[in-house]
């Protein structure tokens, strides 16, 4: 409040200034000969916003980071749907070893869905998962003690989607398992998720962001989403996993569990799937309103896993990445508080074809991120079935899916 407040002074000032000048000064004769006896400081001003904000900047793209893929000459390889099951089975191999003179266990498969809802359902959904995950239960309604690391049940989370503030819970989870020795304290969310992170935002978008937008100035300055995601990677030591990128995370820290979140882009009303899955979905520059594709091609659907979506994996470059903060932001830019990401803007860098999509909140497309695990359900529920049929002698696979509400009832 103190920051808005303090920008609302200025801009007082600032206008209080320009009638005073326009009192004392006379009007131009172009504009004398029409009868204007002062000069009009705020036709000038609007005529000044109109030729600056025409002016392209670069203030909006995404940030991206150096891959550790060598190739830097290609697009970006997306990882495939398959390895959700492939990953899951890997941390799981423990659980599923038969162990003879017992009966066949289960071992439950969990898909998380976290809806959005701001700073509260980011700390709710984090609550929630370290509860459920991290903690002893005492069988009363409240969590108990933690678990030690090695304890963690998130081995049976085969993936987690997020919108908005539920996804940015859902990071903040995934950097406490990337290194438990973060939480030195008893409430390590209270901790790392519990800080301000939009009175920087507010104030790079009083100081920094408006002025820019007067007069196009400064477009290689990171614009109040850059700042507002080195906020959240601030409280956790260099910035945690939030800081480091998806696709490094995939390749280096594979017991993770799989992340998935949800934006909107603007310019074709697709879901837009911010993370390093490749689904087949919707061709980049396709319309995701435009369903004549299908009327010529009844196999246009095949292979595709998520519908009416677009991937991240295509603009990028083999040679680029996001950190998860970044990827958490494509799934929670909401009016005036971030603009609108721009993503592609680096596909030049490997002589890919220019395009860029615009992406904001996924909230506008699908608040719930729950269609997001019933789609990829879908392509999990075979593999699980034949495992369940054919591989006897170890438990069996049963779906699990939580969805956490961020609402108040």
């Amino acid at each position: 409040i103190a920051i808005v407040l303090t920008g609302a002074m200025f801009l007082t000032l600032i206008g209080a200034g320009m009638v005073r000048f326009s009192e004392r000064t006379e009007s131009p004769r172009v504009l004398a000969a029409f009868g204007v006896n002062r000069t009009p400081m705020f036709i000038i001003l609007g005529m000044w916003l109109l030729v600056g904000g025409s002016i392209v900047t670069t203030g909006n793209n995404v940030q991206l980071v150096d891959s550790t893929d060598p190739e830097s000459d290609r697009l970006a390889a997306g990882a495939s749907i398959d390895t959700i099951w492939e990953r899951w089975v890997q941390r799981n191999a423990a659980a599923r070893d038969g162990v003879p003179g017992l009966e066949r266990g289960a071992i439950p498969m969990v898909l998380v869905s976290s809806s959005g809802g701001g700073a509260r359902a980011s700390v709710w959904t984090s609550y929630v998962l370290d509860c459920l995950f991290e903690r002893e239960s005492d069988g009363e309604a409240s969590c108990g003690d933690h678990r030690e690391p090695t304890e963690s049940r998130s081995n049976t989370i085969a993936l987690m989607s997020g919108v908005s503030g539920g996804g940015l819970g859902i990071a903040g989870y995934s950097s406490y398992l990337a290194d438990p020795s973060e939480a030195t304290g008893e409430d390590w969310v209270k901790d790392k998720m519990g800080t301000d992170s939009l009175s920087p935002a507010m104030a790079w978008l009083m100081y920094v962001d408006l002025p820019r937008a007067l007069i196009g100035y400064g477009s290689g300055i990171p614009d109040r989403a850059a700042v507002t995601e080195w906020a959240w990677e601030a409280p956790w030591r260099n910035g945690g996993a939030l800081g480091r990128g998806i696709f490094d995370l995939w390749h280096n820290e594979p017991e993770l569990p799989p992340v998935v979140f949800n934006g909107t882009s603007v310019g074709d009303s697709c879901r837009f799937n911010a993370s390093v899955f490749e689904t087949n979905a919707q061709p980049p520059g396709a319309s995701c309103m435009d369903l004549s594709v299908y009327e010529t091609d009844a196999t246009a659907a095949d292979g595709r896993v998520l519908a009416a979506t677009e991937d991240l994996a295509d603009y990028l470059c083999a040679s680029q990445d996001v950190r998860l903060s970044t990827a958490v932001h494509l799934a929670a830019r909401f009016p005036v508080i971030a603009a609108s990401g721009r993503v592609g803007a680096g596909l030049v860098d490997c002589g890919s074809e220019g395009r860029v999509a615009y992406v904001v909140d996924g909230g506008y497309l699908e608040g719930s991120a729950s269609s997001t695990v019933v789609e990829i359900w879908s392509t999990l529920e075979e593999q699980v079935a034949r495992h369940n049929a054919t591989a006897t002698s170890e438990p069996c696979i049963v779906p699990v899916v939580i969805h956490i509400d961020n609402g108040y009832e």
